[in-house]
């Protein structure tokens, strides 16, 4: 596949930062795990036990805290994307080329989404010849480590159908108007999905395009629809969360001394969101087909930490004990605790299609 402009400055960039020392690269071994159909991909990464997983109010405590994205490392940095902000490469990185939007001034990671977030998204996968996942961590439970706001954008393998992540082609296989906020009644768990509309996702470049190739009103004709489409997501999400989060699940009780919550589902301790139901944490997922909002009522269960990546079917396991834990309990099990269990059918408590 011929490489675009900005395929060539992030190449670049990784390689020289890898070299430097600037940028960690974790090896990684690929692992499936079938689950109600879905063929979920487990990453064994070993390196992450020295990665602690911390929420964003966690980190920004620690003693000697350094925002990392201001300053940025200059040895990260792709490119400004436009006034608003800058694409700079994941530090900690288990696929080659994950990168990060990043606001150049301090804004809280959480905040809601705006023109100018959706905008940066639009330039960049417009030119980027790989398929890409784009996802936003929101929330003090969404799986979230550092608290400037940042969205991510990772590079996936495939073309056409084979390269959705497994959990959007399954919301993706129910017969769904395009548009029409819509949940999978396969999943199990409780999200909120929208089929994008071909007819505007498809004038973005299939392959990407060079620098001056870009058609900057297609660029905000898309960003427009994108924001448009996360309000109305984001407005069914929050329409419903009073619900959830007073909810069995929403209100599980608080933990013992050993770090088991009283029930004994094995919940980090410390895991529920400190605020209730006026605060809501989601992992969003976007890719050129569909965009997909997740609640959470934690930011991980059973030692098992899940970001964005989770509700698009990759989990990434720390050492064996994990892997055979996530392969043990089930990925859509696990999903259903992080967030939140989906009522049965008919049961009229979550968008359905």
């Amino acid at each position: 596949m011929e490489q675009t402009d900005l395929d060539s400055r992030v190449s670049a960039v990784y390689e020289n930062a890898k070299k430097s020392g600037d940028l960690i690269y974790y090896e990684s071994e690929r692992h499936y795990v079938e689950s109600c159909g879905i063929r979920f991909e487990v990453r064994l990464v070993p390196g992450l036990i020295r990665k602690p997983d911390s929420r964003p109010e966690d980190t920004e405590k620690k003693p000697g805290f350094v925002n990392p994205f201001k300053p940025y490392n200059p040895h990260l940095h792709v490119e400004d994307i436009s006034p608003t902000h800058v694409l700079l490469l994941n530090k900690f990185c288990v696929v080659p080329h994950h990168s990060l939007i990043v606001t150049k001034e301090f804004l809280r990671q959480g905040d809601p989404l705006g023109l100018a977030d959706f905008d940066a998204v639009v330039r960049v996968i417009a030119r980027l010849s790989a398929r890409s996942v784009v996802f936003y961590n929101s929330g003090p439970e969404s799986g979230a480590s550092q608290p400037h706001k940042h969205l991510q954008v990772l590079p996936v393998a495939g073309e056409g159908a084979k390269a959705v992540p497994p959990v959007l082609r399954k919301f993706l296989a129910q017969d769904s108007a395009v548009g029409e906020v819509a949940s999978s009644l396969g999943l199990g768990f409780v999200h909120y999905g929208v089929r994008l509309d071909p007819a505007v996702m498809g004038r973005l470049p299939t392959r990407g395009a060079d620098d001056d190739e870009l058609d900057l009103r297609v660029v905000a004709d898309t960003a427009r629809y994108l924001l448009r489409t996360y309000q109305q997501v984001l407005g069914q999400l929050a329409r419903d969360w009073p619900a959830l989060a007073s909810s069995s699940q929403g209100q599980a009780g608080a933990a013992t001394n050993d770090g088991v919550p009283e029930g004994g589902d094995g919940e980090d301790p410390g895991a529920r969101s400190p605020s209730g139901p006026g605060v809501i944490s989601y992992n969003l997922v976007v890719v050129r087909e569909c965009m997909l909002a997740v609640p959470r009522s934690v930011h991980a269960w059973n030692g098992i930490g899940v970001n964005s990546l989770g509700p698009a079917g990759l989990f990434l396991a720390k050492n064996t004990e994990a892997l055979n834990k996530i392969r043990e309990l089930g990925p859509l099990t696990i999903l259903q605790r992080i967030g939140y269990a989906a009522p049965p059918a008919g049961a009229g408590d979550s968008p359905s299609a």
